[in-house]
């Protein structure tokens, strides 16, 4: 099964960063509507399968968040050192 890494946490972080000061778990599960467990799961890439309404969710939020377009592959990546997933991803093509 090909390895996903997830970027959420980093996200968080960007944007912690961009307006100086914390930016909680709780305050992106408020905004965007997902549980704390869903999301936790999501940012430490401990997930089988992600919906599209979480993904463009999550978009929506950080996009604004950043004042940036946030994309679905700026959340998640499939990780280039997983052989499985570089067969996967080479078929695909």
């Amino acid at each position: 099964m090909a390895r996903v890494v997830s970027h959420l946490r980093r996200l968080r972080m960007e944007y912690a960063a961009r307006r100086g000061t914390t930016v909680a778990l709780q305050e992106v599960v408020e905004a965007t509507g997902l549980s704390r467990n869903r999301l936790t799961s999501l940012e430490l890439g401990k997930f089988d399968r992600v919906a599209n309404d979480e993904l463009t969710t999550l978009c929506a939020y950080y996009s604004e968040a950043l004042g940036r377009t946030v994309v679905i592959s700026d959340i998640l990546e499939i990780d280039t050192n997983n052989k499985r997933a570089c067969d996967l991803v080479s078929l695909a093509a």
